[in-house]
């Protein structure tokens, strides 16, 4: 059965409803995503191709202040859910020929997101590479889970401003969530180079707390 076919997502959202009624349903974060849960994730997509990239993805997204990172936590239902969303805003509005999406590109925006948990950390600094000195750690409960992979830009865009804010760029964050059920609170620790806190002051590391019951 093709992943992209989404005909059987009516008999999906029933047996969703009769969860629901019945009080059994568990709302957690889709680390695992079954054929299922992708069809429902290609189906996001192609319904809000149109909506903005932050407000679609507001529920991944955090940002505490001013000074601060942007952080949009990211599983692989959004992986693939905002792939389709991509892939038919430029089918729509697009100036140059998109590819099909097709269940193999599905099952690769899927493996983007590495070990089943990542966040996508955006911030400015005063070198362009800046971000190779962050460190990151997941606190989940009484356990500290270290990285499994952590891509962070050698040379940053230049942001157009000066001093500490000179240059902007991302840092992909990937933990293994294997043992995660999906629905517990963690803690993302950002702790930035040379104790560079947010707005140039020594508060470092900091904590960037998500519900993942509360996102898919």
């Amino acid at each position: 059965m093709s992943i992209v076919n989404v005909k059987s997502l009516g008999l999906a959202a029933i047996g969703a409803f009769v969860m629901i009624a019945s009080g059994s349903i568990t709302h957690a974060a889709m680390l695992k995503p079954n054929e299922t849960t992708l069809k429902e994730a290609v189906a996001l997509g192609e319904k809000n191709f149109d909506q903005h990239p932050i407000a679609f993805k507001w529920a991944y997204y955090k940002t505490l202040g001013l000074g601060y990172p942007d952080i949009t936590l990211r599983t692989k239902y959004l992986a693939v859910a905002d792939y389709v969303r991509r892939s038919e805003f430029q089918r729509k509005f697009g100036t140059q020929r998109v590819h099909k999406v097709t269940d193999k590109r599905i099952q690769s925006a899927s493996e983007d997101v590495i070990g089943g948990l990542q966040f996508i950390v955006g911030h400015s600094g005063p070198k362009e590479d800046f971000l190779k000195g962050y460190k990151f750690s997941l606190k989940v409960g009484d356990k500290t889970l270290k990285p499994v992979d952590v891509a962070a830009p050698t040379i940053a865009n230049p942001s157009g401003f000066m001093g500490a804010i000179a240059y902007s760029g991302e840092a992909i964050v990937d933990f293994d969530a294997s043992g995660l059920k999906g629905d517990e609170k963690v803690v993302l620790v950002v702790k930035p180079q040379d104790g560079r806190g947010p707005a140039g002051s020594k508060n470092s590391p900091f904590e960037v707390p998500f519900d993942l019951a509360g996102v898919k």
